[in-house]
């Protein structure tokens, strides 16, 4: 599970990078939405993963991601807020942002707990105020899987 968490950082650095650029003390006055993310999983017996989902939007103190008890939480700035979890699979969880954002990042590190012949199939859907917008399967054998899929709302 540490080398998950070390990957996990390797994996946020992008959030960072796109999260704290110069001109970002405001987000742009651009559509917004509440975003949902769907994940279903065909078995999780025997995989771990470490999550960290980014909303951009307006005054994000306040804005919450329902869907885990997330073991930290982060506001580096007035418009963003991360959430990050590490934990088992688990088969079907549904992730939801409390107030309208901007744009949501979903990234997720998955990684085989032994040795297995059977591949953890992870389906993502993603809805923009209840719109399917995006699907996303993700296939995890022996190695580590990562993801890193933004969704931008007024791109939809």
């Amino acid at each position: 599970m540490k080398n998950i968490f070390k990957a996990t950082l390797i994996l946020m650095l992008p959030l960072v990078i796109t999260s704290c650029s110069k001109n970002d003390d405001k987000p742009s006055k651009g559509k917004e939405a509440i975003v949902k993310v769907e994940v279903t999983n065909n078995q999780t017996s025997n995989f771990e993963e470490a999550l960290n989902i980014q909303v951009v939007g307006e005054n994000m103190s306040k804005t919450e991601v329902t869907g885990a008890v997330w073991d930290e939480v982060e506001n580096p700035q007035p418009n963003t807020k991360w959430f990050m979890k590490q934990g088992d699979t688990k088969p079907t969880i549904v992730y939801q942002t409390t107030d309208k954002v901007v744009s949501l990042t979903y990234a997720s590190i998955i990684n085989s707990k032994q040795s297995t012949t059977t591949p953890l199939i992870t389906t993502l859907k993603f809805f923009v105020d209840n719109k399917l917008v995006k699907t996303e399967t993700v296939t995890t054998l022996d190695q580590i899987s990562q993801v890193s899929i933004p969704i931008v709302v007024s791109d939809m």
